[in-house]
Parts: C-alpha cells; sequence; structure tokens
C-alpha cells in the first residue's frame, strides 16, 4: 500500500484545497461588501484612498470601498518586503467577477504576480518619500456616478486626511477636466 500512494500528489491536492477554501473565504468578503456600496462608499472611499496611499501593503477592509471607483485599477508605487523594495509598475487589481471562483482565480493571479516582482522585480532604493498613484478603470455607470459624487467631497476630506496622516505630505487629484 505505502508504494503506491503518491505523497507529493496527495501533499499537492491538499494544499490546493486549502488555498481554494482561503480564496473563498476572501473572495465572499470582498463580493458581500461590492454588493453593499451606496452613495456613501465613495465618500469613505476618498479618505481609505488616501490613507492607504501610505500603506501600500497594509490594505483593510476599508481598501474595499475604494473598489467603488472601478473594480479594476493599476498601482504604481514602491512594494516593501523584508527590507527590501521593489518598484510596482501599473500592477492590476481586477476585482470585476462577481462569483466567488472566479474571484478567487485574480486573487491567485494577483499574488502569483507579487511574487514573480519578488523574485524578478525591479528593485530600487528605500524611498526617501513614496509616490503612489492608483488609476481606477471605470467600466459602469455606477462607478463613473461614484467618482463624480465623491469628488464633490474632496475640498473637505482630503485637508483631514493631511492633518492626520503625517506620512502624507502632499496630494495630486488628476481628473478629466
Amino acid at each position: 500500500m505505502e508504494e503506491k500512494l503518491n505523497r507529493e500528489s496527495i501533499l499537492l491536492k491538499a494544499e490546493r484545497e486549502s488555498e481554494l477554501s482561503d480564496l473563498k473565504q476572501h473572495a465572499d468578503k470582498m463580493i458581500r461588501g461590492f454588493e453593499n456600496f451606496n452613495d456613501f462608499s465613495s465618500n469613505r472611499a476618498i479618505w481609505e484612498l488616501v490613507q492607504n496611499a501610505c500603506d501600500l501593503s497594509k490594505y483593510g477592509t476599508g481598501f474595499l470601498t475604494t473598489h467603488s471607483f472601478g473594480r479594476k485599477f493599476l498601482i504604481n508605487s514602491i512594494m516593501e518586503a523584508d527590507g527590501a523594495y521593489f518598484e510596482l509598475k501599473d500592477f492590476e487589481i481586477d476585482r470585476r467577477p462577481k462569483e466567488w471562483k472566479d474571484l478567487s482565480d485574480k486573487i491567485r493571479i494577483q499574488k502569483k504576480n507579487v511574487y514573480e516582482i519578488i523574485k524578478k522585480g525591479k528593485i530600487v532604493e528605500k524611498p526617501i518619500e513614496y509616490k503612489t498613484t492608483f488609476t481606477y478603470l471605470q467600466e459602469t455607470d455606477q462607478e463613473n456616478e461614484y467618482v463624480n459624487e465623491s469628488s464633490l467631497d474632496l475640498e473637505d476630506y482630503v485637508p483631514l486626511v493631511l492633518t492626520i496622516n503625517e506620512r502624507l505630505k502632499s496630494l495630486s487629484i488628476i481628473n478629466k477636466e
């Protein structure tokens, strides 16, 4: 019996099932969050977006609200991992799928892309200051509406965030106008 067992195959299957279970929980939580977006989500999203520009590797559930601007977006910044600094150039985040399996696949691809950056990506010096850009690619009328709605509150939110977050030194907002 021992000779017929393929332990490596069994191990790989167990690891895949464990990863799938973890990704399912993560994807389900995100999908539930997306379903709860409302007019106030875009207002909170501005706050979370500015806060997260300084904490690129520390996204929490608040960052989820920034997906109200578009479920597909690009990040340009520096990623820190274990004291090394890697350039992120047009790093794609795609949260468009509405089913957990498809969203899990997108998350898995994103994780693999992070690992590839660590393996082969451009290493840079520790930045004196971080410059982070999020480019949201709106695909629905609702996403465009959330962007337009949130822009009305920028003048109120940005000074508050700049005051509270000492690490954030400046902010540039680029829009179609």
